[in-house]
């Protein structure tokens, strides 16, 4: 399912509003399944890799202080990467969103086990070809996205 996202100008109030629609309510019409990122896809995936780093630098710290393990930087890693997968659909956005979102991580002076996530969405986003990048309640797919969660998670742990 692909989303489309428009701003517009309400005339009442001369405010901006934001508009998510999907495709099938979008005026009617199909989208095509294009193979390439399209401009909503690039700027879904912006917008996760914002959300990857601002979880890192927010919420991470406190997991890894509650529990003295990488924990809740996992969960927010694969959350991030699930929800980019599910918006966009296509192969690659997991990769860039892991790879730009942790590269900023390290610059910025975050954890180096951050290089472990950016490998891990690489495995996750080649694993999620099975079911074709779907996200949704079907039991085969669920079934990919539980096992690539884990996989990954493992992976991660390996690589850190």
């Amino acid at each position: 399912m692909s989303i489309i996202v428009t701003i517009a100008k309400s005339v009442n109030e001369g405010k901006a509003v934001l508009i998510v629609e999907t495709e099938s309510n979008h005026q009617g019409t199909q989208r095509g399944r294009r193979r390439y990122l399209s401009t909503i896809d690039l700027a879904l995936v912006s917008f996760f890799s914002a959300f990857w780093i601002a979880l890192n630098f927010t919420v991470a710290p406190i997991g890894f202080r509650l529990f003295g393990l990488p924990v809740v930087h996992s969960i927010i890693a694969f959350l991030t990467l699930l929800l980019t997968v599910w918006a966009t659909g296509k192969y690659g956005a997991a990769t860039i969103v892991g790879m730009v979102g942790s590269t900023i991580v390290l610059l910025a002076g975050g954890p180096l086990p951050v290089i472990g996530f950016a490998a891990s969405s690489i495995l996750f986003d080649a694993i999620l070809i099975a079911n074709h990048h779907k996200i949704n309640r079907k039991l085969y797919n669920t079934a990919i996205v539980l096992v690539a969660t884990v996989i990954c998670s493992y992976f991660a742990g390996i690589v850190n």
